[in-house]
């Protein structure tokens, strides 16, 4: 039963709460000439993400993880807590330009994690062929399209519609955090925090990534504000659905919900460091 309940939350979450999240994100806080001018923005995201899985792939292999350890472990490590953590620090630290570049920044990590990141999962939980293409059109990555498409096309929605996507929108991170919490119950704090892999997880994903994208974005002629915003958002704990999708992908969670819990911890550490550097 309660399996049952937990596998529930799961796709509540993935196919209906976090699909009209992104929808109302996108149509309330973008326009089109905001879109061309950070456009780079999402476009970096995309490759930050992609060289990000390189790296833990081969970390993964130098520590000697199984495979399916290897696909785990990225895919916890690499995605990253940007809107229900990083949105409103960005906001507080640049403004309202700051929470529009971290919407950008997601956009542009979402299209990778539902894409290789879904298929790294599937790949290697389920004994048929996975469709990688089919993940392109999961149902966040539908709510991103027709996002985009409301914006392109300058298409003025009634305010009960985008009402309701952003009130089912809203239950997001309520039932990631019910999920969370169900998983962390099963859970020692010695089993959380005595987890070598845990610590290694938690300087990559807070330390090495961050420090890697501001000093690589230092050697290109890019605004100040937006190498602040990419740097912060490198600097956030693991993405709060990750549980919730190792759950829905046929994975334990136990390890995505420690990590979870850990790099929160972890982050009133490090995020200072990192203000630091780009505030």
């Amino acid at each position: 039963m309660k399996q049952a309940a937990e596998k529930g939350i799961a796709e509540l979450t993935i196919d209906i709460a976090f699909p009209a999240l992104i929808f109302t994100n996108i149509i309330k806080d973008f326009d089109l000439n905001m879109l061309k001018q950070y456009l780079i923005v999402p476009v970096s995201a995309l490759i930050i993400t992609v060289i990000s899985i390189a790296i833990i792939f081969l970390i993964s292999n130098l520590f000697g993880y199984s495979k399916k350890e290897k696909e785990e472990f990225t895919f916890v490590t690499v995605f990253s807590n940007n809107i229900f953590v990083g949105a409103p620090i960005c906001y507080a630290l640049f403004g309202p330009q700051g929470l529009i570049l971290a919407i950008l920044y997601d956009f542009g990590m979402q299209l990778i994690l539902w894409t290789v990141g879904i298929w790294i999962l599937k790949d290697s939980s389920q004994n048929s062929e996975s469709n990688f293409f089919a993940n392109i059109f999961s149902p966040p990555i539908i709510g991103l399209l027709l996002g985009l498409t409301v914006v392109f096309s300058g298409i003025s929605l009634p305010g009960a519609i985008s009402n309701i996507t952003e009130s089912i929108g809203g239950i997001t991170v309520p039932l990631a955090m019910i999920f969370i919490g169900l998983q962390l119950a099963k859970s020692t704090i010695s089993e959380v925090m005595g987890n070598k892999k845990i610590y290694l997880l938690s300087v990559l994903r807070l330390l090495v990534f961050p420090g890697i994208v501001y000093f690589s974005l230092s050697l290109f002629p890019i605004q100040a504000l937006l190498r602040g915003v990419m740097t912060i958002l490198a600097a956030m704990p693991v993405f709060a659905s990750s549980s919730v999708i190792m759950e829905k992908y046929g994975h334990k969670s136990d390890f995505a919900s420690a990590a979870i819990f850990a790099t929160i911890v972890f982050m009133g550490f490090t995020l200072p460091i990192f203000i630091w550097l780009t505030v």
